[in-house]
């Protein structure tokens, strides 16, 4: 089943009541998902006394045991919920059964479906690794389709993505945002025009190669009718621009830089983003292969974003589909909102790669907050994210 959900309207609810709904979805899925189909995680809180019926929301994460990459790169399928009969009736509760009951061949068929591996994957092949469900592309689809929303394209609009559909794509997010943005709900019922640009294989040292999108074509897509948005990573976003300064193009009905990585660009580079498209607005967007969910970054102008690289207001978090921790990475702790420390991540929702605590090794320096801004009651984690390995060794000296 498809989670849609109006972006707009969760905006808009209360925070405490944001964080009262994350705590019975927490209660919920802890006890029928992950306790329930998942042996890991079964035996890994039997191991720790850990009674799922106790668990009653987020300030009871602190007594369960973290999730390290090491244990997920090891054992991968470890991580895909995997439902039995003697699980569903020991664990689910009873309306739930009762649909499945009484829902005949048709619930069964949603059954199958929600929780068996997808054999095709959208655009970028990486998405392989997360060992996504029919239920996960859902999942990633309906975020995509926030990310749209909260970028309110036009109805119509065509997106030039430069992101390349095999495997260079820095976690889950081509396929998360794409998907999304050809959603007729992410326009008005207009769907959104993807123009894929061709690319070029260039030879570095040691005959070590790899693909590259073709600056001309990509240039010549942006300059095509209707052209909105250009969705790219950091470097070849400012390859592209480097090209337009070299041969004096400029594209200033360009609205949109969406940049795929959360590391803040180069100020110089900003400058020449703003040279490419002097009156777009620039909104970078974050993730894991690891976890198949993709946070949005408020947008700023280009030129804000080349004064203060660093200066962003936060990426918006989904508190229906995940929660995220701030933790101390010495203590293992909790840390006080707005704090900084290491994010930590949890899945809501996730069939495929069920993950609890899964420690993202991204130190955020300004943690998490739930103030309200803009954009309503949504938490927003840090802007200024960075490797927790670089954080740990701090400066380098001479």
């Amino acid at each position: 089943m498809k989670p849609r959900r109006s972006w707009q309207a969760l905006a808009q609810v209360p925070t405490r009541t944001l964080r009262r709904r994350q705590d019975k979805a927490l209660a919920r899925y802890l006890r029928e998902e992950l306790y329930a189909l998942s042996p890991h995680y079964q035996r890994v809180l039997d191991e720790a006394g850990v009674d799922v019926r106790r668990i009653r929301g987020v300030q009871d994460l602190a007594g369960i045991p973290l999730t390290e990459h090491c244990e997920l790169e090891a054992r991968p399928q470890d991580f895909i919920l995997r439902p039995t009969p003697h699980a569903m009736r020991e664990h689910w509760g009873f309306t739930r059964k009762l649909a499945l009951a009484l829902g005949g061949e048709r619930a069964g068929q949603a059954l199958r479906r929600g929780y068996e591996l997808a054999s095709e994957l959208p655009l970028d092949a990486r998405l392989r690794q997360t060992a996504c469900t029919r239920h996960d592309l859902d999942l990633l689809a309906e975020v995509g389709l926030r990310a749209a929303l909260q970028l309110n394209l036009a109805p119509g609009s065509h997106l030039v993505n430069t992101l390349s559909p095999e495997g260079a794509t820095p976690s889950t997010l081509a396929g998360a945002l794409i998907a999304g943005a050809q959603d007729p709900q992410a326009s008005s019922g207009d769907p959104l025009r993807i123009t894929c640009p061709g690319r070029i294989h260039a030879r570095g040292l040691h005959g070590a190669g790899r693909d590259t999108p073709d600056t001309d074509e990509v240039m010549a897509a942006l300059g095509g009718a209707g052209a909105a948005a250009l969705i790219a990573r950091p470097e070849t976003l400012s390859l592209v621009a480097q090209a337009a300064i070299e041969s004096s193009q400029s594209y200033p009905h360009i609205q949109w830089l969406i940049v795929v990585g959360s590391t803040p660009p180069d100020p110089k580079e900003a400058t020449a983003w703003i040279a490419l498209a002097p009156a777009a607005r620039v909104a970078r967007i974050h993730g894991h292969s690891e976890c198949p969910m993709a946070f949005v970054e408020s947008a700023r102008p280009v030129a804000t974003m080349a004064e203060a690289p660093e200066a962003g207001t936060g990426f918006i978090v989904h508190p229906d589909l995940c929660i995220l921790e701030i933790i101390d990475p010495d203590t293992l702790q909790p840390v006080a909102e707005g704090h900084p420390g290491e994010v930590v991540y949890t899945s809501l929702a996730a069939h495929g790669r069920a993950l609890l605590r899964y420690r993202t090794g991204d130190w955020a320096a300004h943690g998490l907050v739930w103030t309200p801004d803009s954009h309503g009651y949504l938490p927003r984690l840090s802007s200024q994210l960075q490797p927790l390995e670089s954080q740990l060794q701090g400066p380098s000296t001479p």
